[in-house]
């Protein structure tokens, strides 16, 4: 039986934002896309809450920028970092009380620049609902994470935030309880995921598998192979491999690999 998919409203933002934080944890973070969705669970999360905070972007007023964070809860706060990175928080409190929560990672992504790469998020998002007419929600699941279950640490690469430095804003989902909940019939293979070209390591894991091995045993025989004839099996490979008895194009040629100018 399918777990109940409820998609977070703005009243569940608008409440303090420790609560939230604490709240999303176990939480699934979901992309639609044109092929499927993107699912995973939230499993680290930083707090930025208030006008005192001085991590936070909403610390010196409302700027431009930062305006978003002083509207509606449950809105996406999407900005760029370090010129390479976006970086994906959501809205929490009441309207006029600057408070975002920075979603840090998922059970399968570590790491908020990765996160956003994963889920195909950028600049686009920034002031939008987390809801579906954006393409980018939260659903709850029935998880309920406990509090012995949370790690709480200093946030990262904040070190001008001088006395708020180490205040323990920063939830995280102990592994032991991470492992125990995806083991309940919560492994992110059961959940909906498109099969992009792009996916992180996709090729590469189908290089190093032992279908393509046994794939290319029998397409390929014994090496050496020129890198041409290697891409050619890979492609075909991925494309569902062509037919066994016509194979004589990957033969190995007995000779040293070339390389080709590109």
């Amino acid at each position: 039986m399918k777990a109940p998919r409820t998609i977070l409203n703005s009243e569940f933002f608008s409440r303090k934002t420790h609560l939230v934080a604490k709240d999303l944890l176990g939480k699934f973070l979901v992309r639609k896309t044109g092929k499927g969705e993107i699912i995973s669970m939230i499993t680290e999360v930083e707090i930025y809450d208030g006008f005192l905070d001085k991590a936070s972007h909403a610390h010196k007023g409302i700027t431009p920028r930062t305006k978003i964070m002083y509207g509606e809860p449950g809105n996406w706060y999407v900005y760029f970092t370090y010129g390479m990175h976006w970086m994906l928080n959501v809205v929490t409190r009441e309207r006029g009380y600057p408070a975002a929560i920075l979603i840090r990672g998922t059970e399968n992504v570590k790491g908020p620049g990765r996160l956003t790469k994963y889920f195909h998020i950028n600049g686009a998002l920034n002031g939008l609902p987390a809801d579906k007419k954006s393409g980018l929600w939260i659903e709850d699941r029935g998880i309920r994470i406990k509090s012995k279950d949370i790690e709480k640490t200093p946030r990262i690469g904040i070190a001008y935030a001088q006395d708020w430095i180490e205040k323990p804003l920063r939830f995280s989902l102990l592994k032991s309880a991470e492992t125990s909940i995806l083991g309940n019939n919560m492994k992110s293979s059961k959940t909906k995921k498109p099969r992009h070209r792009d996916a992180p390591g996709r090729v590469e894991r189908a290089k190093q598998g032992k279908v393509w091995e046994e794939y290319k045993a029998k397409v390929m025989g014994k090496g050496p192979f020129s890198p041409d004839k290697l891409e050619r099996a890979i492609t075909n490979f991925k494309q569902g491999g062509p037919k066994i008895e016509n194979t004589r194009a990957f033969k190995p040629s007995g000779k040293k690999p070339i390389s080709r100018p590109k």
